[in-house]
């Protein structure tokens, strides 16, 4: 985990009052519980940075096995590609 720093945050009287009950049924602070909220917030709802997903589509370049062993083994016939229906 990073380093912590201060921030100050209001919370509506409900909110309080469910983060103060979730923290005790999980024996947990109410900071643990909001630090995991932003975690999973940002990791899902904002997702990966653009910066991110190029760095990995570098990194996964060249990766993949390629040419006619790359297929099917044991004789197996390939798949047809998909294609959309025709309705």
């Amino acid at each position: 985990m990073d380093p912590l720093t201060h921030a100050h945050i209001l919370l509506g009287t409900e909110q309080k009052r469910q983060l103060r009950f979730w923290a005790a049924d999980r024996n947990t602070s109410m900071a643990l519980l909001i630090r995991e909220a932003i975690d999973y917030y940002l990791r899902v709802a904002v997702g990966p940075s653009p910066q991110k997903i190029r760095r990995a589509a570098r990194d996964a370049a060249g990766c993949l096995p390629q040419g006619p062993s790359a297929g099917p083994q044991s004789g197996a016939s390939r798949a047809e590609p998909w294609r959309p229906s025709e309705d």
